[in-house]
């Protein structure tokens, strides 16, 4: 949740950048040391009973944010 709204913040150019490092410190200090991130929770649910789970999107989503975030404020220090 945190990458998708980091990356929503970063597509509407949200001027005030504290809670986007916020976002991306807390993407940062979440990471595996083998370069993962823990799955957290389900991502659907479909007639209210069948849960869903899209394993990939904890990868997709944060490196979206993180690639956005340096493509944007290059080198910054985040930390």
């Amino acid at each position: 949740q945190t990458a998708w709204a980091v990356v929503g913040l970063l597509e509407a150019e949200y001027p005030d950048k504290e809670p986007i490092r916020r976002g991306v410190k807390l993407m940062m200090e979440r990471q595996r040391g083998n370069g993962e991130w823990v799955q957290e929770g389900i991502e659907g649910v479909f007639n209210k009973s069948c849960m869903i789970s899209y394993p990939n999107y904890k990868f997709i989503f944060p490196i979206k944010a993180l690639g956005m975030y340096a493509r944007r404020f290059g080198d910054e220090e985040i930390l």
